[in-house]
């Protein structure tokens, strides 16, 4: 059984920036052995949060569809995404095992993935 991440982006809670952050981020937790999952949220910070909630819930419920430990979660977050992630480990206490992996993933695989031309 895989652990599973899911990736979870910023856009001030008014967009969106998957494309740009979360897959490259998915596809290099991918390559290290998670399932590796992207956050699609609706624009809010309530509604944002909540779709977080459903999303691991949902994942967690069908952990033998995707073959995965329902219990060895990392949720990674940038931006807004970072503050969804932070929300829900304070309200999260039925998880057994909740990683927040966010300034330090980030650092690491956005080094990696992409580069700037100043």
């Amino acid at each position: 059984m895989k652990k599973f991440a899911v990736c979870n982006v910023g856009g001030g809670f008014a967009y969106v920036g998957a494309m740009q952050d979360s897959f490259p981020h998915a596809l290099e937790l991918s390559k290290k052995g998670y399932n590796a999952f992207v956050l699609i949220y609706r624009p809010g910070a309530q509604t944002a949060c909540e779709d977080l909630a459903r999303a691991v819930r949902f994942i967690r419920k069908n952990a033998d569809v995707y073959r995965i430990n329902p219990d060895a979660i990392a949720v990674m977050g940038f931006s807004a995404g970072g503050i969804q992630a932070g929300e829900l480990m304070l309200i999260s206490v039925h998880l057994h095992i909740f990683w927040l992996i966010y300034l330090a993933l980030y650092l690491y695989y956005f080094c990696k993935i992409q580069t700037y031309n100043f």
